[in-house]
């Protein structure tokens, strides 16, 4: 497992783990992989740029804009809480998105078009003020 926290400084992974943990304040986080089995990123103003195959996604924001990029091999779980930060989800062989949650003042919207094949995205999400968009 890899575990990373950070006060202001930018986050940079590329390559293959089973787990990772990144916990950041102010600090950019970047992460580009192939397969990931657990994910959990936290942070406080600084963006996230998520890439790659993952099964279990957790993700806090504060304020920082959260875009993933997601191939899926299989299912994905993925919980969100946001409080006035926006998040993207980008599907690569999705064929349905599945959506639970609640939102006070942001919006979710979900512009995935309807598959015949691939995988299923399962999304719990809590938003204050920040808007969802799955694409």
């Amino acid at each position: 497992m890899l575990k990373i926290e950070t006060s202001s400084g930018d986050t940079n992974i590329r390559g293959d783990l089973k787990k990772i943990e990144i916990k950041s304040s102010f600090g950019k986080i970047t992460l580009d992989t192939t397969s990931v089995e657990s994910l959990n990123v936290e942070t406080s103003s600084g963006d996230a740029n998520i890439n790659g195959d993952f099964k279990d996604i957790y993700i806090i924001s504060t304020h920082g804009k959260i875009t993933a990029n997601i191939y899926a091999k299989s299912d994905v779980q993925i919980s969100i809480e946001t409080t006035s930060a926006d998040a993207e989800f980008n599907f690569e062989n999705v064929r349905q998105v599945s959506t639970t949650g609640s939102t006070s003042s942001g919006e979710i919207s979900n512009n995935l078009p309807v598959k015949s094949d691939g995988y299923i995205a399962n999304i719990r999400y809590k938003t204050t003020f920040g808007d969802i968009t799955i694409n």
